[in-house]
């Protein structure tokens, strides 16, 4: 399955706030936004992706420096 130009793989679902959740079936490299450290990261297949119905692409990932998970808005690269 395709939505707003990333492949998935498995279950996708909706959540009752209307976003988008499923895992990338492909890899592929992203701009990374909100991350004072990383500018582009390598999103491997089986990476969990939040979609907003605008098409606001999101990732968790762990900040180190704050000790918790953050999400992290992406832009995958052409």
């Amino acid at each position: 399955m395709e939505y707003f130009g990333i492949s998935f793989k498995g279950d996708c679902w909706i959540d009752e706030n209307g976003i988008f959740w499923g895992d990338s079936a492909d890899e592929f490299l992203a701009d990374i936004f909100g991350n004072s450290e990383i500018n582009k990261i390598t999103i491997t297949k089986g990476t969990q992706i939040m979609i907003s119905h605008d098409g606001i692409k999101e990732i968790e990932l762990f900040n180190d420096k704050l000790h918790k998970v953050i999400k992290y808005a992406i832009k995958k690269c052409d």
